[in-house]
């Protein structure tokens, strides 16, 4: 579903894309100049000293910054969603068969939640990811 997408080595960037994606490079030019944690950006945001790492939670973000060590920028965000949904999958399965004992349910179920249109909606079209 996201290889499509990766492919065409384009994002249309809308809504959140523009101020998480500043905020995932500089996680990266933090972490290519040997500095572990991020609380203002000092490379991204026009060099203004943004302390929004500071008021947004950023853990997941370093997956997304560590896949850019990999991939071109393009290519390292489609892995990242690649990966939060099939984690979503692999929960939503667990979580299920936790509940039911039963794996077609269980498979099921981790289809109707990771492929539901509300999920498609902010990630891979809309670029919600905060």
């Amino acid at each position: 579903m996201i290889y499509p997408l990766a492919a065409t080595g384009k994002i249309s960037a809308s809504v959140d894309w523009l101020f998480h994606s500043a905020r995932v490079e500089q996680i990266y030019d933090n972490l290519r100049q040997g500095c572990k944690f991020t609380f203002i950006a000092t490379t991204t945001f026009q060099h203004t000293g943004v302390g929004s790492f500071l008021f947004y939670p950023d853990g997941s973000l370093y997956i997304w910054a560590l896949l850019r060590f990999i991939f071109s920028p393009v290519k390292a965000y489609y892995a990242w969603v690649g990966i939060f949904l099939f984690l979503t999958f692999v929960i939503s399965y667990w979580c299920m068969l936790k509940f039911s004992n039963d794996k077609l349910r269980s498979f099921i179920f981790a289809l109707l939640y990771g492929l539901a249109p509300y999920h498609l909606y902010l990630s891979p079209v809309n670029w919600v990811i905060g």
